[in-house]
């Protein structure tokens, strides 16, 4: 039978609340969106045409700019804007496929 995935999420994170305790595990998860934000930003970047050094300054940046900090404690917010940079990067992707494909 079919499963929303709002269901499967809720069901990860009372595990994680189970293993780890509610407020270290609500930390775990923040930590781990914010450090997807920060190394997608990066790939992101990369892709793009910044230096290496250039794309761990983007990085550093959407990770500590203020208005991303004010959502970790927003756990709804901070979840799809951690997917945001990955989202940008397998779009900008399949555009250059596709029209690499119709050259």
């Amino acid at each position: 039978m079919f499963e929303p995935t709002y269901r499967k999420r809720h069901r990860l994170r009372r595990l994680i609340a189970l293993l780890f305790g509610s407020s270290l595990g609500h930390g775990l998860i923040v930590v781990g969106h914010m450090l997807m934000l920060g190394l997608g930003m990066v790939a992101l970047s990369r892709r793009l045409g910044l230096s290496a050094l250039g794309g761990a300054i983007a990085g550093v940046v959407v990770v500590l700019i203020g208005s991303t900090q004010t959502k970790t404690v927003q756990f709804e917010q901070i979840q799809p804007l951690a997917w945001l940079p990955l989202l940008l990067l397998a779009l900008h992707a399949d555009h250059r496929r596709t029209s690499c494909d119709h050259r």
